[in-house]
């Protein structure tokens, strides 16, 4: 509980500057429209808030879910060592914990790298053309169905795993517990 509360308040915390500047730019186009993230300009300065949303809220989490889907496959692989019997198998539940990492990556990845790409290559700095700032847009809007495609997906995938999964992973750690217990008292 105290986990989810602080993730939901530095999510806040993360969101409240584009927040800001979407109120800023509905307020100057006279409410009538309505700008992605990477279109926005305002007093915050864009490029180094987008690269910290990146760090933040995606390369941490990212980095995350590979070391709980890594320590899942090690502990899993453990597992079927330790039960040795043939009938019993995590190969569906380990598909799984990577199948989670490697969606969430290459489904975010391009969406996340072609959003600081966009910002950046509105700066004259860079000293794009025209020809390559609209490609760099194009590219940057196609992944963004894909980068929300999560959305969609993470749902039907858990379901399809459901509650047999669930059981069958508690059930194998729950005898995995009981054999290392069981192994460590004198006999």
């Amino acid at each position: 509980m105290i986990v989810s509360g602080l993730s939901w308040l530095a999510v806040n915390l993360e969101v409240a500057p584009m927040i800001s500047l979407m109120v800023h730019d509905l307020q100057r186009g006279n409410w009538s429209s309505c700008k992605d993230f990477a279109s926005l300009k305002g007093e915050v300065h864009t490029l180094g808030y987008s690269l910290g949303l990146t760090v933040t809220g995606y390369a941490l989490p990212l980095l995350g879910l590979c070391g709980f889907s890594y320590q899942i496959a090690h502990l899993l692989h453990i597992q079927e060592r330790a039960i040795q019997r043939r009938t019993t198998t995590y190969k569906r539940p380990l598909r799984v914990a990577v199948s989670a990492a490697i969606m969430f990556l290459l489904l975010y990845t391009p969406y996340h790298v072609l959003r600081n790409i966009r910002i950046a290559s509105q700066h004259d700095w860079t000293g794009l053309q025209l020809c390559t700032r609209m490609n760099i847009e194009s590219l940057y809007i196609i992944t963004r169905p894909f980068a929300f495609l999560h959305s969609v997906i993470n749902p039907v995938f858990y379901f399809f795993i459901g509650d047999k999964f669930k059981n069958l992973l508690l059930a194998k750690l729950r005898k995995l517990i009981r054999k290392t217990e069981q192994q460590r008292e004198p006999a």
